[in-house]
């Protein structure tokens, strides 16, 4: 364990959300931040980015739409979660930017069966969710998975 000094973080998080129509739905929203070491101590030096394991921009983006006239039952979506790379400063071990796209349809059978099929990261990009050390403690994130799910409401 080592001090970590003095750090400075300035950033800015925005989300917007809602309905561009009664049908259709969506969302985007957009993470900076900066960490850097404003006082070093040990090893760190000051300028250089703090905790580098963790991404400093993130783009998430997500809409949903129902199908109109006879196809109303039907509704398609899709996300798209991106960020930028990752590091741990003392392991060589690197994650570069990435995307993932994640896709959905559901079909509301009736007033109370409705059945979704979600798709997760749709071209199974291959990525470390998070990073720790060399040989332990780091997360892969999701392979492409397909998810089927039937609610029914009494």
């Amino acid at each position: 364990s080592e001090s970590t000094g003095e750090v400075k973080s300035e950033g800015v998080e925005l989300t917007l959300a809602g309905a561009l129509t009664p049908d259709w739905q969506a969302s985007a929203g957009v993470t900076v931040n900066s960490a850097k070491y404003a006082k070093a101590q040990g090893s760190n030096k000051v300028g250089a980015r703090f905790a580098a394991e963790r991404p400093t921009r993130l783009l998430r983006l997500a809409t949903s739409y129902r199908l109109p006239g006879a196809l109303n039952a039907w509704r398609v979506g899709g996300a798209l979660r991106a960020q930028n790379g990752i590091f741990k400063t003392n392991v060589p071990i690197r994650q570069g930017g990435y995307a993932i796209v994640d896709l959905n349809a559901g079909w509301q059978a009736s007033k109370q069966l409705d059945v979704n099929l979600s798709v997760t990261n749709l071209f199974d990009r291959s990525y470390y969710q998070s990073i720790s050390a060399f040989d332990s403690g780091n997360a892969f994130g999701d392979p492409l998975s397909f998810n089927v799910t039937a609610k029914y409401r009494f």
